[in-house]
């Protein structure tokens, strides 16, 4: 450790002073504290041209993107071809799956090598030529096993039933895609549920493109399309759409088959193009040639979600019963398409949720009436789309990523994979706002302007640009700033000293604003304008004559407004505190007797409803509860008040308490309150995004002022909720556009994706990075780097 120490020391001081105290802190604990873990990974890999090769490069992709960078994966690539993979540099061996010492060359890789952790992506296929090292291998390999099963097949004979029990023998958990394939290994093959873990098939999250652009872009433009594609062979039965095609044409004549990939490496090797010509003379005698379309290559990403994109309907016409998932299905569910298909077991699955329909295998006849029918229903065509874009959300490689990184963590010993903060992105906060402020909803990912506007979006929203501007400089953000700020002001009622809430599209307040009780809003708006005042002095010149209003304002509020219900108070105590920054004696004074008055209310609240086992204000826990302790805690650091900082921790404990389960947060529902009377019933789903924000802050705060306690690890247990580690181990952040999804419901995520939420996410964000950015600068070992730095130039760093 003291060399370490030197070290850094001695690089600081270099005469070329390229490495800076912060860079050096990082890189210091960063080399003390983390246990880098390796994982081995034997697959077939690019640049071979298979399905599994795909699924495994696009699965490490998601991995490296989910966790932190102390990870490093070793690919075993399954070729013979040894040569083209002199240049990948995560291919570190290469299984040529024929031969016993290419076996043996692996076994003394990996049981050598430092590895953690092995996985096998599975096909029979695979290992065919040398079934005997194959075993061998799991037999010798002396790190835990996970192998991932592409193919399940029911009903074995003698031979497959060993050859599964054995690999179950030698292995420590066997991942399948469909609750199928688990039925099936538990009844065919008698094995331990416990043994067995579902991750379905990842798919592409899917940034919506125009339909029109993309049949334009591919000369497609004005057909209706329907499509199918993989690697073209026999299994495929082409023949079964091909066949059906006459009688669709017959009724809609735009109509466009798309037949999207080129042939199986392999079958050209045994035969050449002799099923793609068997299919091709199909077409000519069929003369259905306008309306069939081979696009005959190995397609990209990209071109690939294009052509899904643009599809109206799509076709899955296997004849294999036993294929128990297919890649190219579920790429087609997360572009939205309506599907129609054999009944395969990972389609029965998916299509029982409204998003296709089945027909027999070989059934063209069966095939085409359902195609027809699909023209027939516009509204239901659109409704399938939606439908398969909330399925396919739960099974993005992201959320793919996730289940692996929670079992990963089970087999790694000493070691654990851990979430990695996402690069802060605003564009969705800067997409949700419009020349006058911050729209309240959103579609998806699309802004709704006729939801309008409200106080507490633009609120938060202040608080968070403030906050991002503070510690970016990020000028891209302070047009937004300024609109959100102006909301406030426009919001503002001089006569009753308060605020209205409610906006609506043409910027008129709306009625509801006399409907609904507005405290909270005022609370809020009130911690949005302090915050305006503890960081107007990083903003630049055109802020400051701002200054003088919002003061007006805080004071009026403190003068003649009295919050009533625990949030308000707690959001003012909040606003009051941030508000002290300023330098003017008289308003501070204010400001310390109404948080005085504030925090007595909420002490005399904590001691009117707690009693044992309830250690809480209320006698139901509801929504953003995390802000009362935090308001608690913050006046007893404030006002140098032991007693409110003990309440404020017992009530921050019984929170965390109660929302957390199995390793993960789960909050309150909003579709009932956790009441006093009823301490163990607790609902699934309503999970919103603000009690995870207003936890993950309130335990940034108590980490703050209370160290040395574990609220720093039940900070960020709470902020990963939004990263996937809560109940449905589901993404709630969506890292593409910088939105947030709306809520964890019973069985899925919501995905729209708007301003509370979305804003809410980055408060937390900035809430963790802040808490380790502290962290970091405060431990014993960064101190005395410091120490050195600062006796070594003089000054003060």
């Amino acid at each position: 450790m003291i060399l370490i120490l030197v070290q850094l020391f001695m690089r600081i001081t270099r005469s070329d002073n390229t490495l800076s105290t912060t860079q050096t802190l990082d890189q210091l604990l960063t080399s003390t504290s983390k246990k880098t873990i390796n994982i081995a990974v034997l697959s077939s890999y690019p640049p071979r041209e298979c399905g599994i090769a795909t699924y495994t490069d696009d699965l490490i992709t998601a991995l490296q993107a989910k966790h932190q960078a102390d990870v490093n994966y070793h690919m075993i690539a399954i070729d013979s071809n040894k040569e083209r993979y002199a240049e990948i540099a995560m291919v570190k061996q290469v299984l040529d799956p024929g031969s016993d010492q290419s076996y043996q060359d692996c076994i003394c890789y990996v049981n050598t090598g430092d590895i953690d952790l092995c996985i096998i992506q599975h096909e029979f296929g695979l290992f065919y030529k040398n079934e005997p090292g194959f075993f061998q291998f799991l037999e010798q390999v002396s790190v835990p096993v996970l192998t991932v099963f592409h193919t399940v097949l029911p009903r074995p004979d003698d031979m497959m039933y060993q050859k599964v029990r054995s690999i179950n023998q030698y292995v420590e958990q066997i991942i399948v895609m469909t609750e199928k394939s688990e039925e099936i290994l538990i009844q065919d093959y008698q094995l331990e549920k416990e043994k067995i873990s579902v991750i379905p098939h990842g798919t592409h999250k899917v940034v919506p493109k125009n339909t029109d652009a993309l049949k334009k872009k591919y000369n497609a433009e004005g057909r209706k399309v329907v499509s199918t594609f993989g690697l073209l062979g026999p299994g495929k039965s082409i023949e079964t759409t091909l066949h059906a095609l006459p009688s669709i044409i017959e009724k809609h004549k735009d109509v466009l088959f798309l037949v999207l990939g080129k042939t199986h490496p392999s079958l050209v090797a045994e035969e050449g193009e002799k099923y793609r010509d068997y299919l091709e003379g199909i077409v000519e005698e069929l003369q259905i040639t306008e309306h069939v379309r081979f696009v005959n290559k190995f397609l990209e990403i990209n071109e690939l979600l294009d052509y899904l994109q643009l599809t109206d309907i799509y076709l899955f016409t296997s004849k294999d019963p036993n294929q128990a998932v297919s890649g190219t299905f579920s790429y087609a569910v997360s572009c939205g398409c309506p599907i129609i298909s054999t009944p395969i077991p990972h389609a029965t699955e998916v299509l029982r949720d409204d998003v296709g329909q089945l027909f027999d295998f070989g059934d063209s006849k069966g095939l085409s009436e359902l195609v027809l029918e699909y023209f027939d229903n516009p509204t239901h065509l659109h409704t399938m789309s939606l439908n398969a874009l909330h399925i396919s959300s739960f099974n993005t490689w992201e959320n793919s990523a996730i289940n692996h990184v929670l079992l990963f963590n089970h087999f790694l010993k000493d070691k654990e994979l851990s979430f990695s903060i996402p690069e802060t992105n605003i564009n969705h906060i800067l997409k949700l706002t419009t020349d006058f402020g911050m729209l309240q909803f959103s579609k998806f990912s699309s802004p709704d302007i006729d939801s309008g506007y409200t106080l507490d979006d633009n609120a938060r929203a202040l608080i968070f640009a403030l906050e991002y501007y503070e510690e970016t400089r990020d000028i891209q953000i302070l047009h937004a700033l300024k609109l959100y700020l102006e909301v406030m002001l426009f919001c503002y009622q001089p006569e009753t000293k308060s605020f209205l809430n409610y906006v609506d599209y043409t910027e008129q307040f709306t009625d509801q604003n006399n409907e609904d009780s507005l405290e909270d809003s005022n609370g809020r708006a009130i911690w949005a304008l302090g915050s305006f005042i503890k960081h107007h002095e990083s903003l630049p010149d055109i802020f400051q004559p701002y200054v003088s209003k919002v003061l007006l304002i805080i004071q009026s509020f403190i003068s003649h407004s009295e919050a009533v219900s625990p949030r308000s108070i707690a959001f003012t105590i909040k606003g009051l505190l941030h508000s002290i920054a300023i330098n003017n004696k008289e308003l501070q004074l204010l400001i310390k007797n109404k948080v005085t008055y504030y925090a007595d209310i909420l002490i005399g609240q904590y001691r009117a409803n707690s009693e044992k086992d309830w250690d809480w204000f209320e006698p139901s826990i509801t929504y953003g509860n995390a802000i009362l302790p935090e308001a608690l805690l913050l006046a007893g650091d404030y006002l140098n008040n032991n007693a409110m900082i003990e309440v404020a921790e017992k009530a921050i404990r019984f929170l965390v308490k109660h929302t957390s389960k199995n390793g993960y947060m789960e909050l309150i529902s909003n579709r009932s309150w956790f009441d006093k009377g009823n301490i163990e019933h607790r609902e699934e789903g309503g999970e919103q995004p603000i009690d995870a924000s207003y936890t993950t802050m309130a335990l940034a705060k108590f980490n703050d002022i209370c160290p040395d306690k574990g609220y720093d690890k039940s900070c960020r247990k709470s902020f990963e909720w939004f990263l996937g580690k809560n109940r449905l181990n589901q993404a709630v952040y969506d890292q593409n556009t910088g939105g947030c999804y709306d809520g964890l419901e019973t069985k899925y995520v919501n995905l729209n994706q708007g301003a509370e939420s979305t804003v809410c996410y980055h408060l937390a964000s900035n809430a963790v990075r802040s808490m380790d950015k502290k962290s970091k600068a405060t431990t014993p070992i960064a101190q005395n780097l410091i120490n050195l730095k600062t006796k070594q130039s003089g000054v003060a760093v």
